[in-house]
């Protein structure tokens, strides 16, 4: 074969390599371990050559040898090939202890060339760290007590046929998913419930962002296992009592609509003028109020009023009979607003309940009152406002400390509103196209408890479940990142006096918090803010 005058030109297929490592057209190539002075065949990775034989790999037999470009990496190639070559090899030692890496190559390329023995050893040692039978798992092969560190090992190295930390978890899930080894699932996901929150949220899975949902919600569930284990008896006998002393109140308070067979007890409710001229049924309870008021500020009902009628519709005090189908309470909130100038929905002075408010949003937009949906709108905003200004101000507040479900998230605002709310807000701007509430309300909710973050259903979907994860985590690392800043400027010469320091760190934390305030969309992986919003929240974090 003749050389080539271009010193630099790729070995392709044609090319020999005799057994020096030297092609007759290109320099000196790379010899790796796994390099049989008498083999026949290189294979060649990422510049890396390894000289095996012909008759393992199966391959076509023709003079001399021939160097094969492998797309896989140097690396898995070499432990590939070392354990198909070298019988001597640890890798196919059942008493050795392995890598998670190297186990992973085997059944990767073993699956990709199709070598049985290597694939059957990759499932029997990750079969025998992530077993099916309980027993397999506590026994002294494993360890019991999982210690939440990612350095540690999951299972201890004198035992178990393989090295395994509690990073490589994650990846098992992702070998399994893809390989199709579901047996190795419910042990895996076990393993990965005791890593560290901030690994989880690094975890791009093989299966979508639904694995990661699964590994959180594993966690509560399994912890609140542990919880109703314990008490058992406790609750056994708590839920027994609920039952004999459950009460039926659907008798008080009942009138009649209709007559003989087809008559419909109903409990009348908080809306009912003695005068009025049809009667709203919802969940078995009415509400006597004005047709006119309802058709004078609602084109839906106006709509609904014309419909033509039945010659004997059903009738109640009197009044012709509407049944609805929206909530009850949602119902009777709306119609006290609507039906009653004097509500104190509608009064600006007023603190509502977040329920009054999110009935008053979701019957506002449903029947198409204007001034109704404004008004819940509005106190939202007051609550998830769009500028820091607003937020900082005495009306919230600022060092929010109690992270915990019951307490109120602010202490003076129209709306009384706890942590549990947060989350059905960012569901109401979902599903009522109120976009800017969402960077405040995905900011407050993130510092609720677990519990509630983990056991919502968000209208958005699980991807919201996880921003809030997420972003929290991102934040975290945002706050402690400007602690330094703030260190470093304490530290610097503007602070000889300490009247200067101290003007110098708040202004530094000021600027911080503005910086933050103006990334919380990016922080919760939420789209850009229209331009008129994004120009709004500029102006404030800069005044």
């Amino acid at each position: 074969m003749s050389s080539s005058p271009e010193k630099k030109r790729k070995l392709d297929m044609n090319d020999v390599v005799d057994g020096d490592g030297q092609s007759s057209s290109r320099a000196p190539l790379e010899k790796s371990a796994v390099w049989f002075e008498d083999g026949n065949i290189i294979l060649v990775s990422e510049g890396k050559g390894f000289k095996v034989y012909r008759g393992p790999l199966d391959a076509e037999v023709v003079d001399g040898c021939l160097a094969v470009h492998m797309p896989d990496s140097s690396q898995d190639l070499e432990c590939f090939l070392s354990a198909i070559c070298d019988s001597t090899s640890k890798l196919l030692n059942p008493d050795s202890t392995l890598t998670f890496d190297e186990v992973s190559t085997l059944l990767r390329l073993g699956t990709k060339y199709q070598v049985e023995r290597l694939c059957k050893e990759a499932v029997r040692r990750l079969e025998q760290c992530f077993p099916k039978k309980l027993e397999n798992l506590v026994t002294g092969g494993t360890r019991t007590d999982l210690v939440d560190l990612d350095g540690t090992k999951y299972f201890s190295a004198q035992s178990m046929s393989m090295s395994l930390r509690f990073l490589d978890c994650k990846k098992v899930v992702d070998l399994a998913r893809f390989y199709g080894l579901n047996q190795l699932l419910p042990a895996a996901f076990l393993a990965c419930t005791h890593m560290k929150e901030k690994d989880l949220l690094r975890w791009q899975p093989h299966n979508g962002t639904d694995d990661l949902l699964r590994c959180f919600k594993g966690k509560l569930a399994l912890r609140n296992e542990a919880r109703r284990k314990l008490r058992a008896v406790v609750l056994t006998l708590f839920q027994t009592m609920y039952k004999y002393l459950r009460l039926d109140t659907s008798a008080s308070s009942t009138q009649a609509s209709g007559s003989g067979a087809n008559q419909v007890q109903i409990v009348r409710g908080g809306v009912w003028f003695e005068d009025g001229s049809v009667v709203l049924i919802a969940q078995g309870k009415g509400f006597k109020v004005y047709k006119g008021i309802l058709a004078h500020n609602s084109e839906i009902f106006r709509d609904m009023f014309n419909i033509p009628q039945p010659e004997e519709p059903e009738t109640l005090d009197g009044c012709p009979v509407v049944h609805m189908q929206d909530d009850v309470s949602d119902l009777e909130c709306f119609l006290s607003a609507l039906c009653h100038n004097t509500s104190r929905l509608l009064d600006h002075s007023a603190v509502l309940t977040f329920a009054e408010v999110a009935a008053l949003l979701r019957m506002g937009s449903k029947y198409e009152v204007g001034r109704i949906r404004g008004e819940a709108v509005r106190r939202l905003n007051q609550c998830f406002p769009g500028k820091l200004s607003d937020y900082s101000t005495a009306r919230t507040r600022s060092n929010l400390l109690n992270n915990v479900l019951e307490s109120n998230y602010f202490s003076s605002t129209s709306v009384s509103l706890q942590f549990s709310n947060c989350r059905e807000a960012i569901d109401l701007a979902r599903a009522h196209g109120l976009d800017d509430l969402l960077p405040a309300a995905f900011h407050a909710f993130m510092q609720a408890a677990d519990t509630g973050i983990l056991t919502w259903k968000p209208f958005g979907g699980i991807e919201d479940a996880l921003r809030v994860l997420k972003g929290r985590d991102v934040l975290e690392r945002v706050a402690r990142r400007n602690l330094n800043v703030i260190a470093a400027t304490v530290a610097g010469e503007d602070c000889e006096k300490k009247v200067d320091c101290s003007r110098a760190r708040n202004d530094v934390w000021e600027e911080k918090r503005a910086e933050t305030w103006t990334k919380l969309r990016e922080y919760f992986d939420l789209p850009p803010a229209p331009a008129t919003s994004a120009e709004n929240g500029e102006s404030s974090a800069n005044g």
